[in-house]
């Protein structure tokens, strides 16, 4: 009867070595889903910036056909805040959070004026700056000093 007794006891559990192997299972699940996951937040970060960059190029277009020239009303040399003001973007551009967005007005060696998107990512931790040098590339030239948006960390 002891006998009966002291086996039924060890079937009711888990050994170490079936425990060892489902953590170390749920390991290799929880490390691909989180590096999933981090691309996915890249991802949205990447669409996030350019619909940023898109949404300021249509505002553009729409305060010149609705009002005429964009002017610096307040002399700021920002001309985003008269966009946001006309209610044509949303004030809460900066996006990321960390980053600094500004609509400047510059001349090149020809006279022409034109509208360049400016944003500074000093702020942003290593992982964002990465993006922003990604984009840069990508929608421009790669050189802060040059093209349509211009990203920089002063």
């Amino acid at each position: 009867m002891s006998k009966k007794m002291f086996s039924n006891n060890r079937n009711k559990g888990f050994t170490l070595l079936e425990l060892i192997v489902s953590i170390v299972v749920f390991l290799v699940v929880a490390t691909i889903a989180s590096a999933f996951l981090l691309h996915k937040i890249r991802s949205a970060r990447v669409a996030s910036i350019s619909e940023n960059i898109a949404n300021i190029r249509t505002a553009i277009y729409s305060y010149t056909a609705k009002y005429g020239a964009l002017q610096d009303t307040d002399g700021d040399g920002d001309y985003l805040d008269e966009i946001i003001n006309k209610g044509l973007i949303d004030e809460h551009v900066n996006v990321p959070e960390c980053s600094q967005w500004k609509l400047v007005k510059v001349t090149d060696q020809s006279s022409k004026e034109a509208f360049v998107i400016q944003v500074d990512y000093s702020n942003c931790p290593s992982s964002v700056a990465a993006i922003f040098q990604e984009l840069d590339n990508k929608v421009d030239d790669g050189d802060p000093q040059k093209g349509n948006v211009r990203f920089t960390s002063s």
